[in-house]
């Protein structure tokens, strides 16, 4: 007897396990901004995402010996530190000098742009086409995020962070 594989996956929804997850990341990420903006009032802005990412360094490689889980070698281990450094190490190095510079509650509007500008690449790169559907998409929540925001824009906020 064949199952659908649709039928044999429990919903997500219904594992406490995803819900909290989800919640955990949400108000990480929601107040990724504003520690940042602390640390910074204390610490030179690359020692704070210095420190950040060590710590978080340090947590990973316990999950990896509590799951048992192998390093990886060859060219999956240098994929991963490529991607490791651009994508985390460097982000974060951008962002917290950014934070120096730009309120938090700016940084993560702008954050809450990063799909829409996804979308609108993948469509310039000719990676996705931009259907009708996409654009009123895009438009209704860039919408939502300058309504959410109160349409307030710093009046100062330089070029480059």
């Amino acid at each position: 007897m064949q199952t659908n594989s649709a039928e044999a996956q429990p919903d997500a929804g219904s594992n406490p396990w995803t819900l909290a997850a989800f919640v955990g990341y949400a108000v990480l990420a929601g107040g990724n901004a504003i520690g940042a903006r602390v640390s910074n009032q204390e610490l030179d802005p690359m020692w704070g995402a210095t420190l950040r990412l060590g710590l978080a360094a340090v947590f990973m490689v316990g999950a990896m010996v509590l799951g048992k889980h192998r390093i990886p070698r060859g060219r999956a281990l240098a994929g991963g530190l490529i991607y490791g450094t651009l994508t985390f190490g460097g982000a974060s190095a951008l962002a917290y000098y950014a934070l120096v510079h730009v309120e938090a509650g700016f940084a993560q509007v702008l954050l809450a742009l990063v799909p829409l500008v996804t979308l609108l690449l993948a469509a310039a790169q000719r990676l996705e086409r931009l259907a009708a559907r996409s654009v009123v998409g895009a438009v209704v929540a860039f919408a939502g995020v300058a309504i959410m925001s109160g349409l307030r824009l710093p009046t100062s906020v330089p070029l480059v962070p």
